[in-house]
């Protein structure tokens, strides 16, 4: 059975069709019952042979009636020698546990959907599909990659995250790459509570950046690197301060040599 991530991780009712092939109780599924005594037709030979033209035998054959063994023998009556029944249809309703992993094998006991239908118990194998966004670890962590336009990470913006119960806002911080969202991975023990899901963001940034958008960017670093501006780093500041200071030292040693 064939799974997406998500409905691994909720549970889920899936209905599973099919048909069924009984065997015959009555002749344990061979279609006969062994008589005592030898074949008649082939005379315990188990094979027999016609005559052809000029009265010449042709090559022999097997014997029909025995199967070629040479043991005399009568088809089945309640299956009519076929050793199995009609194939009958089949219909269960199969409830998946939450938390199941790839490779786990269930057990449906013998149930009958409806009145008419065969009563069949099945063994299940899991099969996890892969999922296009997200990837389970096996402890149960959920990991994204996922780009981000840098613009939006800069400015702490909320982005849409997709996670196994939906999609999620996530407020960015231009200053975290990595965010931990808990309670939001894969059950970490079967039918336990859910791990975390980790998401890893990729800035991306404008390859070439249009007329417009470098006169704002012109703008914005007027307003971090004006002296005593509102938006004065101290870092940024500290370090012009460092500069200055090597750069007066730099040119008094040059002009002293």
């Amino acid at each position: 059975m064939k799974l997406t991530l998500e409905e691994a991780a909720a549970g889920c009712v899936k209905t599973l069709r099919g048909r069924y092939v009984d065997r015959c109780s009555a002749c344990a599924g061979v279609g006969h019952r062994v008589l005592r005594g030898v074949c008649a037709g082939c005379e315990g030979k188990g094979t027999v042979s016609h005559r052809a033209w000029f009265g010449w035998y042709g090559v022999p054959t097997t014997c029909t009636a025995c199967r070629g063994d040479g043991v005399a023998r009568e088809d089945c009556h309640d299956c009519a020698g076929a050793g199995k029944f009609p194939a009958r249809a089949y219909r269960v309703n199969v409830r998946i546990p939450h938390g199941v992993r790839d490779g786990d094998q269930l057990h449906v006991g013998a149930r009958r959907h409806r009145a008419g239908q065969a009563a069949v118990s099945l063994d299940l194998t899991i099969e996890l599909l892969a999922h296009p966004l997200l990837k389970l670890d096996t402890d149960g962590t959920i990991r994204c990659e996922m780009p981000v336009d840098g613009f939006v990470w800069i400015a702490n913006r909320l982005v849409d995250v997709p996670t196994l119960a939906g999609m999620h806002k996530l407020r960015l911080s231009r200053d975290e790459l990595v965010y931990r969202l808990p309670g939001l991975g894969y059950p970490a023990e079967r039918r336990g509570a859910r791990a975390d899901q980790v998401v890893t963001l990729r800035p991306v940034f404008p390859a070439q950046l249009s007329a417009d958008q470098n006169i704002l960017l012109d703008q914005l670093i007027a307003t971090t690197s004006g002296a005593g501006g509102p938006a004065q780093s101290p870092e940024l500041s500290g370090w012009r301060d460092a500069l200055r200071d090597w750069q007066h030292n730099h040119v008094r040693a040059h002009g002293q040599a």
